[in-house]
């Protein structure tokens, strides 16, 4: 039984997915704003520090770097994406469809963080975005997969019924 569906083969969507991914390594991502700490020489403290700081600008790779090596939640979505693409390309549907669906979970953590001074808020530029999209879109093709699988199975389960009523 064909799991696919005519119109296009599983590698389709994975590549679309791995060419929006791998663009968004090359795209502004985030602005992580900060404050002074405290500055002290031999324990007097000289400088009380809470003074603003420029934001860090990265592009997405640098953030892929920076939450892998901090260990972040959020980086997460990265290998369960990895995952989903090659369960997509091995016509694993509904495991695609659950691995795209975890990944956007994980990759929107950072959106609900609330720091205790709003100025401290991460903004979240296109690569950001576009690195969301790429597990969007893998949800999105797992469930089309699997809902055109159903359908499929359907079809064929109500042609053979008909066949079977046909012959008696």
């Amino acid at each position: 039984m064909n799991e696919g569906s005519a119109r296009y083969p599983p590698c389709q969507p994975a590549g679309l997915i791995g060419f929006v991914y791998a663009l968004s390594f090359f795209l502004p991502a985030v602005a992580i704003p900060g404050r002074m700490g405290e500055t002290r020489i031999d324990g007097r403290v000289i400088d009380r520090g809470g003074q603003l700081v420029p934001p860090i600008y990265l592009k997405g790779g640098a953030a892929f770097s920076m939450a892998m090596n901090q260990g972040r939640a959020v980086w997460f979505a990265n290998p369960v994406l990895w995952l989903g693409c090659v369960l997509l390309a091995l016509r694993k549907w509904p495991l695609a469809a659950l691995a795209g669906t975890v990944a956007v979970g994980l990759a929107v953590l950072p959106l609900f963080e609330t720091p205790p001074d709003p100025e401290l808020r991460t903004r979240f530029f296109v690569g950001y975005w576009t690195w969301l999209t790429s597990a969007a879109l893998l949800a999105l093709s797992g469930w089309a997969g699997s809902l055109a699988r159903r359908r499929s199975r359907l079809r064929e389960t109500g042609a053979a019924y008909a066949s079977a009523e046909r012959g008696s």
